[in-house]
């Protein structure tokens, strides 16, 4: 995925779209994430709202994992150090833990932030791609 969001709404905790899978896992114990604040200093996002990468570092795909209080709509964008997309997509989350798998082969080796968005706020996390 290079630009644009691609909608998806799992049905059954499972779906696959043009090399993207989406599906629900049982909340894992020790989830990660840095909470960043929005201008004025207030906190972006609650506790519930956390975002892990598995692997990390990883070649191929990582899961964004990534838990919220209620269903809603959550777009998962990957930048670039130099700020620039260089993916993006929309997902329709489910309460609880949600995993996407993104297909990372196209990206070159180097760092990326992924960024979770969600009415609950925002939450980033460092990706490393090797090869």
């Amino acid at each position: 995925i290079t630009d644009g969001a691609i909608n998806v709404a799992a049905t059954g905790g499972f779906a696959n779209l043009s090399g993207i899978e989406v599906w629900q896992v049982p909340a894992a114990q020790g989830t990660s994430a840095s909470v960043p604040t929005q201008p004025g200093g207030r906190q972006a996002a609650p506790v519930e709202n956390t975002v892990k990468l598995v692997p990390n570092p990883a070649s191929d795909r990582v899961g964004v994992r990534f838990s919220v209080t209620e269903a809603q709509e959550a777009s998962i964008v990957v930048t670039n150090m130099g700020s620039q997309q260089v993916m993006s997509l929309a997902k329709a989350a489910t309460a609880g833990e949600n995993t996407v798998s993104l297909e990372i082969s196209s990206l070159m080796r180097g760092m990326y932030i992924v960024y979770v968005k969600t009415k609950e706020g925002m939450v980033s996390q460092k990706l490393v791609v090797t090869r």
